[in-house]
């Protein structure tokens, strides 16, 4: 039981004010991600980015978005290749150039855009707008990615609102939708950064589940036997909080607690299962950070997962 990997990834947004920087940040991570760079635009913010393209919208000044009008799908614009997400296509590019066999794509899940967006009627029919929209750009961006694996994560923040008859067969709905672009080189997951009723998550086939373990680890593991379903599990096990200091962060202490709570949740061949399945992550985006406090999180990535190994291998 020593030969786990527990490979790093990132959760999307990065502070880098420009593209070749954040890319030479991202391609460290053994699980690269296409970042999303609201210090270099504001139009790269989570809302706005995702919606681009789907008519007349405003981003205001305090990073609300309004939608005045939805296109005809006719007249939509699915490219990611904007100013709202400038990396991307440099990404894409990259990914092939350094012959990466698996990637991580993020997007605003339409439950999110629904809670967050400003519209004059927030009735059904613009929820399956935002939602016809936000698979068929998707959809146009998986196709440009050839030779690799992706990991496709919805970022759910809104889900700790998942509640009520309405909310959650709009969030069954989107979810069943999103599946159908399952495939052996498309694994289909959420992100969710604040806790929520995981019932209703595990309650589909989703390929991996993203949390933040300091708000979500004793939940998810309460439903220990759809863990074992999934086929990946992130763990935001770095927090994002701006009263914590990354590098005060006690790898060693965290580390211990970890394995404490899977081994106390699984059995033995069970608990093999989940670590031979587990990535890495910060908490949540890194965004809000300065450049050097998120390579300070790129280096206890490093250090956690070194010692996660070292640590296991002693227990072995």
């Amino acid at each position: 039981m020593s030969n786990y990997l527990f490979p790093i990834s990132g959760v999307g947004s990065l502070p880098h004010p420009c593209t070749d920087s954040a890319l030479g940040h991202v391609f460290k991570y053994d699980l690269p991600f296409a970042p999303q760079l609201p210090a270099r635009d504001t139009r790269e913010s989570m809302i706005f980015q995702t919606l681009d393209g789907i008519g007349n919208i405003e981003l205001l000044s305090g990073g609300e978005v309004i939608i005045h009008e939805i296109y005809p799908s006719e007249k939509q614009n699915f490219s990611q290749d904007r100013q709202s997400y400038q990396a991307l296509t440099p990404f894409l590019f990259e990914i092939h150039n350094q012959k990466s066999t698996q990637i991580k794509l993020q997007f605003t899940g339409v439950f999110t855009l629904f809670q967050y967006a400003k519209y004059t009627n927030k009735n059904r029919k613009f929820f399956n707008q935002i939602e016809a929209f936000l698979l068929k750009k998707i959809e146009h961006t998986i196709m440009q990615c050839v030779d690799t694996t992706v990991f496709l994560q919805i970022d759910e923040p809104a889900l700790f609102a998942l509640h009520g008859e309405k909310n959650i067969n709009m969030f069954n709905h989107f979810i069943s939708k999103l599946l159908k672009l399952k495939s052996p080189t498309v694994k289909v997951g959420l992100h969710c950064c604040s806790n929520t009723n995981w019932e209703f998550i595990f309650a589909h086939p989703i390929d991996f589940i993203s949390v933040d373990c300091r708000l979500s680890l004793k939940s998810i593991l309460k439903k220990n036997q759809h863990l074992l379903k999934i086929s990946s599990l992130f763990l935001g096990v770095i927090p994002t909080l701006p009263t914590i200091k990354v590098h005060d962060f006690d790898v060693s202490r965290s580390c211990h607690n970890l394995l404490k709570e899977l081994t106390n949740s699984f059995s033995k061949d069970e608990l093999h299962q989940i670590l031979d399945n587990i990535f890495l992550t910060p908490a949540c985006g890194l965004g809000q950070k300065r450049i050097a406090e998120s390579e300070e999180y790129l280096d206890k990535l490093i250090e956690y997962q070194q010692t996660l190994r070292k640590l296991i291998k002693k227990r072995s």
